[in-house]
């Protein structure tokens, strides 16, 4: 009988969205250890992975209706907030720690999204703007993905004296296209270089960095691009024929993007070792924390946002609620700080700030 009351209380409607709520539940649960599984093996992964902080935010709202409801199944929301918590922290927290030190370096990461070719940048913000936020950051190592080097000695000297910075190592992304580049800039020496490749495509480099008569590798990434963007997105139209052939061509992104990062991250991890040392990894991954890739790189260095940032983690302003950028630390080095710079719209992508004691 009291079965019977509380379908009653629910009514129809109620029970559509109990079925929702239960249907949210097992999705979002799944989303949590998605990052367990490689693309290559189960491709579902990949697209469960951006999609959790959407999930969550779908399960607060059915808690706070079968609050309302003063429903037993609240009970259901209840328990996978609860366990999703610790993803959480991976794109919020609130307990980031800044320290200070008499020895530290600053780092700085920033996909440009090609902000050298004036046209692109948004909002027309001039490359003028651009350069004068370098030189305000003065940061002592400079991480750029997607830079466009025209004259290549030229445009790396004037990014040397603009950053005051005198060493650089850069790569290009293609062969066939010299002007896009993967560029660090160093403030101390730069003894080696060496460019990670994958199926014909440079997608990171990797500098060691002579530090107070100490070297420290930092790997400079820009990971494979699912090229997805709200446009496309907001272009599936309510014919549902071409839904189907849209939504199949973005999901079919999102898993190649996926697999072909699965491939990369394993060439990342045997390029610093499954222990490394003295070694900082930072870029554009275009992988959520919930991913294969984030986890691979997670288990074995340490993701300062977690330890020093406050706030959300949030990176990339197309895609909202999406954090694709990082900074990660081996376990022998001290980070000291994190932030996320957001004052300025000159790239789809936020600019990390990390700082590390020596």
């Amino acid at each position: 009988m009291a079965k019977n009351k509380q379908k009653r209380r629910l009514g129809i409607i109620g029970a559509i969205l109990l079925l929702c709520n239960i249907v949210v539940s097992v999705l979002l649960l799944v989303s949590i250890f998605a990052g367990y599984f490689k693309p290559s093996q189960w491709p579902f992964s990949a697209f469960l992975a951006i999609i959790f902080p959407y999930l969550f935010i779908l399960q607060i709202v059915f808690l706070l209706y079968f609050l309302f409801k003063r429903s037993k199944f609240v009970l259901i929301a209840i328990l996978s907030i609860v366990i999703s918590i610790p993803s959480c922290r991976r794109i919020w927290t609130i307990n980031g720690e800044s320290n200070n030190s008499k020895e530290s370096i600053k780092i700085v990461s920033f996909n440009v999204k090609n902000l050298t070719i004036e046209k692109n940048s948004t909002k027309q913000l001039s490359i003028d703007d651009f350069y004068k936020h370098l030189e305000k950051l003065n940061a002592d190592v400079i991480n750029l993905q997607e830079y466009s080097l025209y004259n290549v000695q030229k445009d790396l000297n004037k990014l040397k004296k603009i950053t005051n910075t005198k060493h650089v190592a850069y790569t290009n992304y293609f062969s066939n296209n010299p002007s896009l580049s993967i560029i660090t800039l160093s403030k101390y020496p730069i003894i080696n270089i060496e460019s990670i490749r994958s199926e014909g495509k440079s997608y990171a480099i990797a500098s060691d960095i002579v530090i107070n008569n100490d070297t420290i590798k930092v790997v400079n990434v820009h990971l494979q691009s699912i090229y997805l963007n709200l446009d496309e997105i907001n272009s599936i139209p309510n014919n549902t024929e071409e839904a189907k052939v849209i939504s199949k061509r973005v999901y079919g992104k999102i898993v190649y993007a996926a697999q072909q990062r699965e491939k990369q991250v394993q060439k990342i991890i045997a390029n610093i070792g499954s222990n490394p040392n003295k070694t900082i990894l930072c870029g554009d991954f275009n992988d959520t924390p919930n991913s294969y890739t984030y986890k691979q790189i997670n288990n074995v260095m340490t993701d300062i946002f977690i330890k020093n940032g406050k706030g959300f983690g949030f990176t990339f302003k197309e895609l909202p609620l999406l954090r694709i950028d990082y900074m990660f630390t081996s376990k022998d080095i001290n980070p000291l700080s994190f932030q996320i710079d957001r004052k300025s719209d000159m790239s789809d992508h936020n600019i990390i700030i990390g700082e590390i004691e020596l």
